[in-house]
């Protein structure tokens, strides 16, 4: 979200409480994060002016993986919480309802939602936790992973580059997150070791690894930053990523 707003605040948490874009922290490490998964992947990223709302509609639909890392809005009604994205117009930006996303079919091996709160929401009787990580799942998501609270800005990077190192050796992906985020623990402080900071991250649906034909180097993955630093209940993204199918 770099030249969006002047003044963002200095948080270090992907989460916003209302829609003012400057009361949202700036995210350095959800840049490097998209950036390295690419490298990892074998992938493309979309930094900036580039992680539009309009390259996610037109890659995403054919998409093996995506990764988001952005800002975020939550809304009381929780077809309204949505995704920030960056727009043409350098001083404003674009949303992406939960109620657009099951408007559209995302039938990805793997939906990484990297902001707060993207596996939280209520609960609704019959129904289950609304989050905008259940909305992937019903457009057509085999597996999420979503934070049930807030995201710190670096140890959801160091969590989940780790975890891609993991999964493009072919370890399934609860396996892989287990391993990521004891890697972590391993090398924290006792302060960074409080389960506030690391154990947000949660595998949903299929936990299979990856299939052979969709191994890492052989897909097309693509990846958009928005540098944006927040999610609402519904996390902010400001990188995303896609694999073509």
């Amino acid at each position: 979200y770099e030249g969006i707003l002047d003044g963002l605040a200095q948080s270090d948490v992907r989460s916003a409480a209302d829609r003012d874009l400057r009361n949202m922290g700036k995210l350095p490490y959800a840049s490097q994060e998209v950036s390295t998964a690419a490298d990892l992947t074998g992938g493309v990223a979309f930094l900036d002016r580039e992680a539009t709302k309009a390259n996610f509609l037109r890659f995403g639909s054919t998409s093996s993986i995506l990764h988001l890392a952005m800002h975020g809005f939550l809304d009381d009604n929780p077809m309204e919480t949505s995704l920030v994205f960056s727009s043409s117009d350098t001083a404003t930006y674009e949303t992406f309802s939960v109620r657009e996303v099951l408007e559209h079919r995302f039938p990805t091996a793997l939906t990484v939602l990297s902001a707060c709160h993207t596996g939280s929401g209520p609960v609704e009787s019959s129904e289950g936790m609304q989050s905008i990580g259940r909305a992937f799942t019903a457009a057509g998501s085999e597996a999420t992973i979503t934070s049930n609270w807030e995201a710190n800005d670096q140890v959801t990077h160091d969590i989940l580059l780790s975890f891609y190192e993991h999964l493009r050796s072919g370890v399934p992906k609860d396996v892989s997150l287990q391993r990521a985020v004891q890697a972590y623990l391993d090398n924290a402080t006792p302060a960074e070791r409080q389960p506030r900071r690391w154990a947000n991250l949660v595998v949903n649906g299929s936990v299979r690894p990856l299939p052979a034909q969709a191994g890492f180097g052989r897909l097309a993955w693509w990846l958009i930053v928005l540098g944006v630093a927040a999610g609402l209940v519904f996390g902010g993204w400001r990188w995303m990523a896609r694999t073509n199918a």
